[in-house]
């Protein structure tokens, strides 16, 4: 993983601003204030914080291969000049309450009582899928559908499928019917609509759901040849129909002509939905101005039809006989304790929080009847590519072992191997490569923990009035093994101060300003609320003489559990690398 990246994973309880700054950063949008007001966001936003919802936590999973955006990447977001990632980061929303050391604890000793009690059943809200591409970011969402509809199923009807992942191990279910911003590169309205269908009812096809940029390359058969496929415009009805086809499905073209009514449409909509069946909606959308009642078209727009709601009984029963005729709204979608290592870091979790690829080969070391270290290999690289994904140590030899390679390569003494086969030479340089740039992926990570966004809300004072956040003036960086120690620094021993560590391992330090100041400006106003590896506090002690630094921050050390050895060693890396020798000393929790 690069270290620019953030942690492979995170927990962090649920808040908007933290979804506003997470997508921020994943899709390169500058300015936060954009992010807040994207209407698919706040809408999000909206249903997770309705009180019978009500998120609590959030779990990250940064390195997400989506296989849809995977497809429709190499179609055509590959090709463009400026690069895009190709990976994707799911987020996973819970009713329950737990930190990430309780989520790395139960992952590590593989606790299924924590699985079934905080992250599976009615704890379980669903996923959104986020694309690391401007403005249309949500790839797939499937969320739990309002707690009505299970509720009052004679009055509420809505299709949902059964949808599986595995997070980290643990197996999460969510009935809900697939939602997909349309990108209005490899799809518009009507490729979104019927990805939707496909997605929800993937067993009428006998296949997996298409990705959206192959349901549009399908529809392009039906296109003239002076057609581009991508970017595309929107699709025909002949080409909706064509691509229903192409998937093994039939098309009918209902209420096509003048003569049909509402009641036809409520009584379609109630057939088929009543029988799992979605239905396509298609037709002129129209803007009401509110102020002088004018009505302008916006134009052509498909919808996909999942549900609807039957409104109450009018007048007699015989009145209201036909029950799809009561329909009032519509609903579519717009534990072990042996000795294991992965690439030398001695936690499981670093194995099964790594991002991995589908298919591996795995080489097995043992002597005599021991096992002594896997060394694991991408099934899915080109020969010549970097085919070593790394190793795991099941005993301290296998350790031993490995950091002999390291050392050996970083003196180049395979250089110097004579005897071996030039083929050998070529295939070895995976492994001079992976351990070449070992130590600078991970160091970063190992002395400062990786990247992460701010855990909490902007407070009053750290953003302005259109939500942004306030930059501040006063803030200054000290550069890793400058060699300033703290004496040089730019320091008051009557104030006190808060840092950061950045991305390169740099301290950001800037004057801890209070409330009763005009506002309060925490550790996200000095690195305008991007990611960073620690924050915390520094204070002269006039008792000691000294300056104490500790990890206050709950932006971004809200993770770290007081007195745990991750505390002890975070920050005696900092002292080391970061303040240098002089008058300087950590400060624990008491």
């Amino acid at each position: 993983m690069p270290s620019t990246d953030l942690s492979p994973f995170s927990v962090v309880p649920y808040s908007r601003d933290y979804l506003v700054e997470f997508v921020r950063f994943k899709t390169g949008w500058d300015r936060r204030s954009e992010v807040s007001k994207k209407q698919q966001l706040t809408y999000l936003c909206n249903y997770l914080e309705v009180d019978h919802i009500d998120a609590k936590t959030i779990v990250v999973e940064n390195e997400y291969i989506d296989r849809h955006y995977l497809e429709d990447y190499s179609e055509y977001y590959a090709r463009c000049f400026p690069s895009h990632p190709r990976q994707c980061s799911r987020l996973h929303f819970f009713r329950s309450e737990f930190s990430e050391s309780q989520f790395l604890t139960a992952l590590g000793s593989n606790d299924r009582a924590f699985g079934e009690h905080f992250l599976s059943g009615p704890s379980y809200l669903g996923f959104a899928v986020i694309r690391p591409i401007p403005h249309t970011i949500l790839a797939r969402v499937c969320l739990r559908p309002y707690s009505a509809f299970n509720n009052h199923p004679r009055d509420y009807r809505v299709i949902t499928r059964k949808n599986e992942v595995s997070l980290f191990g643990f197996t999460l279910s969510v009935d809900a019917a697939p939602f997909i911003e349309q990108d209005k590169v490899v799809s518009a309205c009507a490729t979104s609509a019927l990805w939707t269908i496909f997605s929800t009812c993937p067993e009428h096809m006998g296949v997996m759901a298409p990705s959206p940029s192959a349901i549009t390359k399908a529809a392009s058969h039906a296109a003239g040849a002076e057609t581009r496929t991508f970017p595309t415009t929107g699709l025909t009805t002949v080409q909706v129909a064509t691509t229903l086809k192409h998937y093994g499905l039939e098309p009918s073209k209902l209420l096509s002509d003048a003569k049909w009514s509402f009641n036809d449409l409520k009584e379609s909509v109630f057939a088929f939905v009543t029988n799992d069946t979605p239905i396509l909606l298609g037709g002129d959308v129209y803007q009401i101005d509110g102020s002088e009642g004018r009505v302008a078209r916006l134009g052509l727009h498909l919808v996909c039809l999942l549900g609807y709601h039957i409104g109450p009984m009018e007048g007699t029963r015989d009145e209201g006989s036909i029950r799809a005729h009561r329909i009032d709204r519509y609903y579519g979608l717009i534990s072990s304790a042996s000795f294991e290592t992965f690439n030398g870091l001695s936690s499981r979790t670093s194995l099964l929080l790594h991002s991995l690829p589908r298919y591996i080969w795995r080489c097995r070391i043992r002597v005599g009847d021991e096992l002594l270290t896997d060394v694991l290999f991408d099934a899915t690289e080109i020969p010549q590519g970097q085919v070593l994904i790394g190793y795991i140590s099941y005993q301290l030899d296998g350790e031993i072992l490995w950091r002999v390679v390291e050392a050996d390569i970083a003196a180049r003494k395979w250089d110097t191997f004579d005897t071996v086969p030039d083929n050998a030479k070529a295939h070895s340089s995976t492994f001079t490569r992976f351990f070449a740039g070992f130590r600078d992926k991970t160091w970063l990570n190992t002395a400062y923990g990786p990247l992460g966004l701010p855990r909490r809300p902007p407070k009053f004072g750290e953003t302005d009035l259109y939500k942004n956040i306030s930059l501040r003036s006063d803030a200054f960086i000290i550069r890793r093994g400058s060699g300033r120690t703290i004496a040089e620094w730019p320091l008051n021993t009557e104030k006190a101060y808060i840092w950061v560590v950045d991305e390169l391992g740099d301290l950001v330090v800037g004057e801890d300003v209070a409330e009763e100041d005009g506002g309060f400006l925490g550790h996200p106003t000095l690195i305008d609320g991007k990611p960073a590896r620690l924050g915390g506090e520094l204070h002269f002690s006039q008792e000691k003489g000294v300056w104490l630094v500790n990890l206050k921050s709950r932006a971004y050390s809200a993770h770290i559990l007081p007195g745990s050895a991750e505390e002890k060693e975070y920050l005696s890396h900092l002292l080391e690398k970061n303040f240098g020798p002089g008058p300087i000393e950590a400060e624990f929790p008491a």
